[in-house]
């Protein structure tokens, strides 16, 4: 586990115009828009990869065999294009096929958007959120790039 750094947060005012906000929210309803559709897919791929007959091998696979057990796991979600990487592809061609959000989000968000998601539907496998809750008007805050 990686040593934690000291840090800070400083919260700044920012001076905006009408424009500038106008600008803020329209990038911020994009992602929220993208976000539930990614999280809609996800959810479609992560039902079809429990009710596989793949999974249901993988869950019979003894649980002191880590390697093998997850090397199953790994070959179901593979199977309905299940991962942190094709949900971001479907990210991106969903943010082209909506000339609104490809105006509004460049890519490196796009990727960071989808992986949110992804994060929220792992906590789903695991076990450490019961549901997925979609955004709703008003509830996306933040933004990220990769960079």
């Amino acid at each position: 586990m990686a040593a934690k750094t000291p840090s800070f947060i400083t919260e700044i005012p920012l001076k905006t115009t009408s424009k500038d906000m106008a600008i803020l929210a329209a990038r911020l309803e994009a992602g929220r828009q993208l976000y539930n559709a990614v999280l809609s897919e996800g959810l479609t791929r992560l039902e079809l990869v429990r009710n596989s007959n793949l999974y249901n091998q993988a869950k019979l696979v003894s649980k002191t065999n880590k390697k093998e057990r997850a090397t199953a796991f790994q070959k179901a979600c593979e199977a309905y294009r299940f991962s942190d990487y094709y949900l971001q592809s479907f990210a991106n061609t969903t943010a082209i096929a909506s000339v609104w959000i490809k105006l509004n989000l460049d890519a490196q968000t796009i990727q960071k958007i989808a992986t949110r998601a992804f994060k929220t539907l792992e906590r789903l496998i695991y076990g450490k959120a019961k549901k997925a809750r979609f955004k709703q008007k008003g509830q996306f805050a933040s933004l990220e790039g990769k960079t």
